[in-house]
C-alpha cells in the first residue's frame, strides 16, 4: 500500500522483466479496483530484458494505492510518495503527522 503524492492527477510506473513466462503489474485504488495493468510474455530461454510502463490517471484519497507484481522488480514509480507497507496498518507518511 501507498501513498500517491499531495496534487498528483497521474502516476508513472516502469518495471523491469527478465527471464521466461509472464510479468505482470497492476494498480489498484484505494476501493480495491484494478486502474492499470501492464504485462509482457517472455518467451522460453530468451535472455532480453524488458522494459514496461504503466501511466494512469489518478484522482481520489491519497493514501491505499496498491501494486500486485508477478515477475516484475519495480525500477521507478514517479506520483507516488516514497512510503509503502505490506498492511494498512503499517502505512504511515512521517512526513505528515496523522496521515494514515
Amino acid at each position: 500500500m501507498g501513498f500517491l503524492q499531495p496534487g498528483a492527477t497521474e502516476v508513472t510506473l516502469r518495471f523491469e522483466a527478465v527471464g521466461e513466462g509472464f510479468h505482470r503489474a497492476t494498480l489498484f485504488d484505494p476501493d480495491g479496483v484494478p486502474v492499470g495493468r501492464v504485462q509482457r510474455f517472455v518467451d522460453f530461454a530468451d535472455p532480453g530484458r524488458y522494459e514496461m510502463e504503466l501511466k494512469v490517471p489518478v484522482r481520489g484519497p491519497l493514501p491505499g494505492w496498491t501494486l500486485e507484481l508477478n515477475a516484475v522488480r519495480v525500477v521507478k514509480l514517479d506520483g507516488f510518495a516514497p512510503y509503502w507497507a505490506a498492511t494498512a496498518g503499517n502505512l504511515f507518511d512521517p512526513e505528515r503527522l496523522g496521515a494514515r
